[in-house]
């Protein structure tokens, strides 16, 4: 009896000790693809502003783009060189949020096309942004450099993320990227995707622009460099909405 008894102890304690043990390896095994999972992120996800698809390109932007955060008006000057900007401004605060406008109602049903979209038709939700990327890493200005170069082709950069008014405006969520382009001076059509109206609706903090999103700062240290999109359009478009009502107009005019 007694050595039964002993022998269910010792087969419980070795079922105990082989869930324990188990239990650890499966642990261990999580921490480990955690751990590897981090450093994959780390090595091949830099930044939203450069795809991983091409790593010859990452590794070559991300030398090119480690340079200082701050400048001296005269440094800052002469890093632009080249660049399509309009003035060098003090740095000012973020602007706060305004009201959205309204969403389209086809938002939904254009949500994930894919699109090339001319550059001046993209209008910016954000009155300013920072010329680093969140990881520290990218620069607005060196990839602006880089494109203009010719060393970082826009096609392996990610879409960006776009959305439509009731009035027919064109918006971004991505103001890096569509900044870089911008200032290369060298961008005239711009991948982008239509977003989901949810999407937008979660972005809407963003829309802090007084300039109407024609124009935005890029904030480098304590200074701001101010890029703005061609309006010249606009106005062409707007005179061709009045010659087709004049058009109308005289139609219905035969008409009666």
């Amino acid at each position: 009896m007694k050595n039964r008894f002993i022998s269910k102890s010792m087969l419980i304690i070795s079922t105990l000790a082989l869930v324990f043990m188990l239990s650890v390896a499966l642990t261990n095994n999580a921490d480990a693809a955690k751990t590897k999972k981090k450093r994959f992120y780390k090595n091949n996800h830099t930044s939203r502003s450069i795809s991983n698809s091409n790593p010859s390109v990452v590794t070559s932007a991300s030398k090119a783009c480690k340079v200082k955060k701050g400048f001296t008006k005269e440094e800052l000057i002469k890093e632009l060189a080249g660049l399509n900007y309009c003035e060098l401004v003090d740095r000012t605060g973020r602007d706060p949020e305004i009201k959205l406008p309204s969403i389209s109602k086809e938002q939904d049903k254009l949500a994930g096309k894919e699109i090339e979209l001319d550059i001046n038709d993209i209008h910016y939700m954000q009155g300013n942004c920072s010329n680093t990327t969140k990881d520290g890493i990218y620069t607005v200005i060196q990839n602006a450099k880089d494109i203009k170069a010719g060393k970082l082709d826009i096609k392996v950069i990610p879409r960006i993320g776009v959305w439509k008014d009731t009035t027919g405006r064109i918006w971004t969520v991505d103001h890096r990227r569509l900044a870089s382009f911008v200032l290369s001076g060298s961008v005239k059509k711009v991948p982008a995707v239509w977003l989901d109206s949810k999407t937008v609706i979660h972005d809407k903090f963003k829309y802090s622009n007084k300039e109407n999103g024609n124009k935005m700062v890029i904030t480098v240290g304590k200074k701001g460099v101010v890029i703005e999109r061609d309006t010249s359009k606009d106005d062409e478009k707007e005179d061709g909405d009045d010659s087709d009502d004049d058009d109308e107009n005289e139609s219905d005019n035969e008409n009666n």
